[in-house]
């Protein structure tokens, strides 16, 4: 019976300590005095990431996790742009253990990030945050991530999260899910807007273009020779001497992944113009993809050509504190990683704003992707379904925990 016992518990330690494992393994450069530095996550890199980059990981030549900070996080919040948001929704829902606010734009516009002011109390909180344009469908911008507020020791504190890609819906979700039944008082929200000037792109590899002209429309697919993000792109269009067309652009892949049905930001169609006279630019929800598709309308007009497309991903980077003599590495590509808490996003004002850059290399797959395929399998089955496995599984250990314990009894184990 003890066996059956410890080796059921070994598998379900097993099987949780697999889950952690990432992908791939990179050289980062050594370093000669200690210090702050930056690491670009380049294009290479960030393809192996999840959205909004949880699983990536620093370490030692010991194996020792090193603190690091987003450089999204790295914002001079006393710099930026902020603006008062119309709360529509801020309820405490005891049964759920949960905190529900809605946030409602007066303009749609492009936003970077949000400021929640917050009463100041010990919170140990997660938080996820979605997207609508009519408060019924909900796109899931981050997951569940763990809150670190601005420390004061004033009566209220605020929440920074800038960690997350440009989107513009008109209404905005933050979902806690509360610590101990103890509720999460928001008092005001605010958006971050962040000038677009200020952002850095690396552009990426070009893209197969191809076309097929339906009676009034083009279609176009756009195929990338990796699974890129893709924040800005921009057409260089052949045709009509004088030309405005509507388009829309979407991935390729099923817009419903298959995750309970989730929706993503990226799984929105992006609808613009093009035309003669504008820079035929656009600014992208942080497309995952590796092949995007395009509609044009012409109407009643002869059909236009894009003869050139320019992609770019911002470049986004981690700051962190290295120092000399030592060897370090990044690891990365996970789908189970959830996002590091790390003291040093309460120290980042003693960060200089000028620091070194550093290079990654020698990047290698350490652990087979066909382990991951078998994994999302298994967690894209019905939620209900794992939850009654759970129950069993439970059961069982419960069952055999109280024989263990009969037969002990009987034989006069716990007999004095």
């Amino acid at each position: 019976m003890n066996r059956i016992l410890f080796f059921t518990i070994a598998v379900l330690m097993f099987s949780a300590l697999k889950a952690q494992k990432y992908s791939y393994r990179a050289d980062i450069d050594s370093v000669k005095t200690s210090g702050f530095y930056k690491i670009f996550l380049s294009p290479e890199i960030s393809a192996k990431l999840q959205q909004n980059f949880p699983d990536i990981r620093i370490i030692d030549k010991n194996n020792i996790e090193i603190p690091f900070l987003y450089g999204s996080d790295y914002m001079q919040i006393a710099n930026i742009q902020r603006k008062e948001l119309k709360i529509v929704k801020n309820k405490h829902k005891l049964f759920k253990r949960i905190t529900d606010l809605v946030v409602e734009l007066d303009t749609v516009i492009n936003i970077d990030g949000f400021i929640l002011e917050i009463s100041n109390k010990n919170i140990k909180n997660k938080l996820k945050i979605a997207g609508s344009f009519d408060k019924k469908t909900w796109y899931e911008i981050k997951k569940r991530f763990s809150l670190q507020l601005i420390y004061t020791d004033s009566a209220t504190t605020e929440l920074h999260i800038t960690n997350i890609p440009t989107t513009s819906f008109k209404y905005y979700r933050f979902i806690f899910s509360d610590y101990k039944n103890e509720s999460v008082e928001i008092l005001k929200a605010f958006s971050i807007i962040n000038n677009e000037l200020d952002k850095k792109y690396f552009e990426l590899p070009k893209p197969v273009i191809s076309h097929k002209d339906t009676l009034d429309k083009t279609l176009i697919d756009l195929i990338f020779n990796d699974t890129y993000f893709i924040d800005k792109i921009s057409f260089t269009i052949d045709g009509s001497e004088y030309y405005f067309r509507s388009a829309k652009i979407y991935k390729a892949k099923d817009k419903t992944r298959h995750n309970g049905g989730v929706l993503y930001f990226d799984d929105i169609e992006k609808e613009f113009f093009l035309g003669s006279n504008r820079t035929n630019t656009i600014i992208l929800p942080r497309f995952k993809s590796s092949h995007l598709k395009m509609q044009i309308s012409n109407k009643d007009n002869q059909p236009i050509r894009i003869v050139d497309v320019k992609a770019y991903q911002q470049k986004n980077y981690i700051i962190t504190y290295l120092r000399p003599d030592m060897e370090y590495k990044l690891k990365f590509g996970s789908t189970t990683a959830d996002f590091p808490v790390y003291d040093l996003t309460y120290f980042k004002e003693n960060i200089p704003y000028n620091i070194p850059e550093l290079k990654i290399s020698n990047i290698k797959q350490v652990y087979q992707q066909d382990n991951l395929i078998i994994k999302k399998k298994i967690w894209s089955i019905p939620p209900v379904y794992l939850w009654i496995a759970i129950i069993v599984i439970g059961g069982v250990l419960i069952f055999l925990t109280t024989r263990l314990f009969i037969e002990k009894y009987k034989n006069g184990d716990f007999d004095e």
